[in-house]
């Protein structure tokens, strides 16, 4: 169902290892067919996934935080009475659209939004601009893992439990619906979408991989019953995906689902893998452990308490939130190289560029990681907005989060 949104804006100047496609093979095997895979660079724009893809933090454009904030906008501009609940949550951002996962009293859905707000500078006004682009309104609360092309967006409604959910494909432009699959109701529901295919945790304990593009978009490639449960999101590394699960980490081929590899010493997995080169990390019960991407041996492992959150990483890093609110920072080699106390376990941290920012009690906190990494300075804060219900998105140096209070907050550079 196609529905427009109609609130206003304020402005603020401040199993078994079988496969569909092909058979399990033997290790040595695999180690040829890992070596020989190859990966193309993505052609279009594209947000793979939660943040914007396995290892991402919510920033896939090079954006920098503003050193002097200025909130320019909140939605609603009503106050809200939320206790608490993550009522609006921007899940994805991809050329100048917020995508917001909405579920208050009055609406359920996926909404796109403009992210700039075209309106004079005045300290309170509630002259709704048209940065509303459409609603596509659910039964079931929309989930958080939201992937996004120049032409699709794909997510998937409802929580873990529920019965009558669906993985949906909708067009960018309008919300018009193209195609749906069914998600059982213990599957994880996660996503990653690549250049020409979405993979997808529609049931449990297995993975496929559903085409789109071309006549064929929405049909079944492949499907792999890897091993139950399903932990965190795929990831696709050199022509391999990598999946989490219940038993430890599974390799396939990405072109056909063949199982490669499943990890030797099968340690339930805490995190979806992310992979690097030759290396695969995962975060177990027994901490933060590098393995062979050729055959899933294990390589270093880092001791810590358990993770809580999705693996962040760029090219040199690693960083890993625990239940205590530590966040491990470590080299793909396993050198660990700093520890910061105080996060906050349940929100995500933000890396980008030589800047770690991660959220502590009523603060927002920055650290200069090429500089300072021992020194965290304080970025924003927090209290005055009410618990921070979503993790921080930014894009084109603007920043989008929500409050249980104040509802999804836009906030970019201000005035030094």
């Amino acid at each position: 169902m196609l529905v427009m949104l109609g609130s206003s804006l304020m402005v603020w100047p401040v199993c078994g290892e079988t496969s569909s496609a092909a058979a399990a093979v033997q290790p040595t095997a695999a180690t040829d067919q890992v070596t020989s895979a190859m990966t193309t660079r993505p052609s279009r724009a594209l947000w793979a996934g939660w943040r914007g893809g396995p290892g991402k933090s919510g920033c896939i454009d090079g954006s920098r935080l503003p050193e002097v904030t200025r909130f320019t906008w909140r939605w609603p501009a009503t106050p809200l009475q939320t206790n608490g609940v993550p009522a609006y949550t921007p899940v994805a951002c991809l050329q100048e659209t917020l995508y917001v996962a909405i579920h208050n009293a009055q609406q359920m859905g996926l909404a796109a939004m403009a992210t700039e707000v075209v309106t004079p500078d005045l300290r309170w006004s509630t002259k709704p601009p048209e940065t509303n682009r459409w609603f596509f309104a659910t039964t079931l609360p929309p989930g958080h893992t939201v992937a996004a092309s120049t032409d699709s967006v794909y997510f998937t409604d409802g929580r873990p439990g529920d019965v009558g959910r669906q993985l949906r494909c909708v067009t960018a432009r309008q919300g018009q619906l193209q195609w749906q699959q069914p998600v059982a109701p213990a599957a994880s529901g996660e996503l990653l979408l690549t250049e020409n295919s979405l993979l997808a945790i529609c049931r449990e304990g297995e993975i496929m991989q559903i085409s789109t593009t071309g006549p064929e978009a929405g049909r079944s490639r492949w499907s792999t019953v890897v091993s139950a449960p399903v932990v965190g999101a795929p990831c696709l590394s050199q022509g391999v995906v990598l999946v989490g699960t219940g038993q430890g980490v599974v390799a396939l081929l990405a072109a056909t689902g063949q199982i490669l590899w499943r990890q030797p010493v099968p340690i339930p997995a805490l995190t979806g893998p992310l992979a690097s080169a030759d290396i695969a990390v995962v975060a177990s019960a027994q901490g933060l452990s590098g393995l062979s991407l050729a055959n899933g041996g294990t390589l270093w492992t880092i001791p810590c308490k358990p993770a809580t959150l999705p693996l962040v990483a760029d090219d040199q890093r690693i960083l890993c939130t625990t239940t205590t609110g530590e966040i491990l920072m470590t080299t793909w080699e396993g050198d660990s190289q700093f520890r910061w106390q105080g996060a906050l376990p349940s929100l995500p941290p933000m890396l980008y560029g030589n800047t770690l920012l991660f959220g502590g009690p009523g603060t927002l906190q920055i650290v200069d990681l090429a500089h300072d990494p021992g020194t965290t300075n304080r970025w924003l804060g927090t209290a005055w907005l009410g618990p921070i219900t979503a993790p921080l998105l930014l894009s084109d140096n603007i920043v989008f989060f929500a409050t249980a209070e104040k509802g999804l907050l836009c906030a970019r550079q201000g005035k030094r």
